[in-house]
């Protein structure tokens, strides 16, 4: 069983289909930092000087060089004023190939373009060309407004005015508006970065659906967008024991049924974006999925033991088989507990850097909080066709935890 749920659980992965996002702007328009705020990587995940080329200015990342990052970047990270014009021409020609017209497929092209203005310069005649050429070749747009927070605020409703018309312009000859969003980049002291949420939120919709589970994933901003892909990945796990119902799963045991957890952790870390985290070298070595695993078996035992023999009655008697309701009842309830106990941690590391013993005590605590809530959960709901109907909220991601 454990083999099941962990090829179905990799074939989730392996279907991702990574979105391509080409960053373009002008010199020092924060693209980079950016890229790192977006999507919690250190400076060293992403260098400027790492990516492969494709044209003379632009580069894609991460190429090879991290391919575990589920996301494509094309960016030009610096170019000379005084060659503006042969940047401009080898941008224009860029788009051109990247657009899905001319692509070799899909997969291949351009997605979204953000689109960066500083908060505190001016929008040129470039500026214009290269955003309506974009949107000419059904390439979606969003215009970042790059450290709105420190701009002047006169200088900036200038700036504000200028751009609605020329996206008053554009949007009469190409029939589409992008969107322009204010981002914070280096927030004044006792403010906080803005316009990020804002920014996923409208990326999601402007990438075509196929490709935005990727981005959800491994963007570091909005952690709760991630519940959805958590459900599905926990009601994929326990779907695949759900199928025998109120038969005996042949082979099965109480033992089995819990050496699912590995697989099911690892794949939920992943979403929350904690396998970097787990996988940087002051905690690898002495925390990882293993510990996690530890904590989280001998949280089971203490909190659940009721739990357990109630599901489980023949617990360790070899030669029992369980059902499949029983097992898929098991899965979701520790399932949800621990999607919820990594929400909470990736949103706890976000505000502040944990430590081996940050992870360990945060980890322990809130995951037998979070297993007491949904073995109740998973209790209340007595029958068979009440468990499918768990599932089936979680498949649609319009479950609603309990308060």
């Amino acid at each position: 069983m454990n083999n099941e749920t962990e090829q179905e659980l990799k074939k989730i992965e392996e279907g991702l289909k990574p979105p391509s996002i080409a960053l373009i702007g002008r010199t020092d328009t924060g693209k980079s930092r950016l890229i790192t705020a977006f999507f919690g990587l250190d400076d060293d995940e992403i260098k400027v000087d790492a990516g492969s080329p494709e044209t003379k200015y632009y580069k894609r990342y991460p190429s090879p060089y991290n391919p575990d990052i589920p996301i494509i970047f094309y960016y030009s990270p610096d170019y000379e004023a005084s060659k503006a014009s042969d940047f401009i021409d080898d941008t224009l020609k860029f788009l051109n190939d990247k657009s899905l017209s001319n692509a070799e497929s899909a997969d291949n092209s351009i997605h979204l373009v953000w689109y960066f203005i500083d908060a505190e310069s001016t929008i040129e005649y470039f500026d214009k060309k290269v955003i309506q050429e974009a949107l000419k070749l059904k390439i979606p747009v969003i215009i970042v407004l790059i450290q709105s927070d420190i701009a002047i605020s006169e200088e900036l409703s200038k700036l504000k005015k200028k751009l609605s018309e020329v996206l008053d312009e554009i949007e009469e000859k190409e029939n589409t508006r992008p969107k322009f969003m204010e981002v914070s980049l280096d927030p004044i002291p006792g403010k906080t970065i803005s316009g990020l949420k804002e920014l996923t939120e409208a990326s999601k919709k402007a990438i075509p659906k196929s490709y935005s589970e990727a981005f959800i994933r491994v963007q570091a901003v909005n952690v709760k967008l991630k519940n959805k892909i958590a459900y599905s990945l926990v009601a994929t796990a326990a779907t695949v024991c759900f199928g025998s119902a109120f038969f005996p799963i042949p082979g099965s045991t109480p033992l089995s049924i819990i050496a699912t957890q590995p697989t099911l952790l690892a794949s939920l870390a992943k979403v929350y974006n904690l396998d970097r985290l787990l996988d940087k070298s002051v905690v690898a070595a002495s925390l990882g999925f293993t510990a996690l695993l530890a904590i989280a078996g001998t949280t089971i035992v203490d909190v659940g033991t009721s739990f357990l023999s109630t599901m489980f009655p023949p617990l360790f008697v070899p030669g029992e088989s369980i059902t499949g309701g029983v097992a898929a009842s098991y899965i979701l309830a520790v399932g949800l507990a621990y999607t919820f106990t990594l929400e909470a941690l990736s949103i706890r590391n976000l505000n502040s850097n944990m430590n081996r013993e940050d992870i360990t005590i945060f980890f322990k605590g809130r995951f037998a909080s979070e297993l007491k809530r949904y073995q109740k959960e998973v209790e209340d709901r007595s029958t068979m066709k009440e468990i499918k109907e768990l599932l089936e909220s979680l498949k649609r991601g319009d479950y609603n935890p309990p308060d």
